[in-house]
């Protein structure tokens, strides 16, 4: 049973109780407005955060018994991209780079060149919009497909690792995803790299790495092509090792 499961019980047991409750002790109707309300702010809680796993099991964060990090990237690939792969491939870094299906096509290149450099390649969904997690289960595993298609084509490899638009999800996405047979990808540092407009700032934040952690950048990010080098030397410092996510959550990043 999963925590949404649990909580819809939860939730029905609580209803039943109140009814009953008031058979014999009126109940004033507000009591039944606090109980809708408590439970539809715990449904976007878990639909908006990720690392909650309240919908669907998400992978957060690797062990921290081990000193490892994972770097991604999202929303390529694009004209950032090849930057970025410059200064990975300076600082002998590896990350994930979870991309939108439509951004792929006349961009195969970056792609390939992302995959023989020893990145892994993500699956972003195809349109990459918020209107993702509305849409029945069948079509959001055809989005899926459609992208996993597109990286295919690509590099010859189909993935397995999916991180959902917007990091949101609910029992549309779900059920969707349970229909691919992909993982579901989170992060346990986020960047907002797309939002702080202080490069320093960004750096101090993510600068706060540790061990397990899953940080989450975007090529488009104003001032991520800035820090990064930095990012990585810090994070070295502090003794962690920088490997590719199937390496640090043990799962296969592409199918067998």
């Amino acid at each position: 049973m999963n925590k949404h499961t649990a909580i819809n019980v939860l939730f029905a047991v609580s209803l039943v109780c109140l009814f009953f409750l008031h058979l014999s002790h009126p109940v004033a109707w507000y009591w039944y407005a606090l109980l809708v309300l408590l439970y539809m702010s715990i449904s976007a809680a878990g639909s908006y955060f990720i690392g909650l796993n309240y919908f669907l099991h998400s992978y957060n964060k690797g062990s921290n018994k081990k000193p490892q990090i994972a770097i991604t990237f999202d929303d390529g690939p694009n004209e950032y991209t090849p930057a970025i792969l410059d200064i990975l491939q300076k600082e002998k870094a590896t990350a994930t780079f979870f991309c939108i299906g439509q951004n792929i096509a006349g961009r195969e290149n970056i792609l390939t060149r992302a995959n023989m450099e020893g990145h892994l390649i993500g699956n972003h969904s195809f349109n990459h919009l918020h209107s993702f997690p509305i849409q029945m289960p069948n079509a959001i595993a055809s989005e899926i497909g459609q992208c996993n298609e597109q990286i295919s084509h690509a590099i010859g490899k189909t993935p397995r690792l999916f991180r959902p638009p917007f990091g949101v999800t609910d029992p549309m996405v779900a059920r969707g995803l349970y229909m691919t047979g992909m993982y579901s990808i989170g992060w346990s540092l986020r960047s907002y790299d797309t939002v702080v407009k202080d490069p320093q700032k960004l750096l101090a934040k993510v600068s706060r790495v540790s061990a397990g952690d899953i940080v989450l950048f975007h090529e488009a990010g104003l001032h991520t092509p800035a820090i990064l080098s930095q990012f990585i030397q810090n994070a070295r410092a502090k003794g962690l090792e920088i490997v590719p996510l199937d390496r640090l959550l043990d799962i296969d990043a592409y199918e067998k």
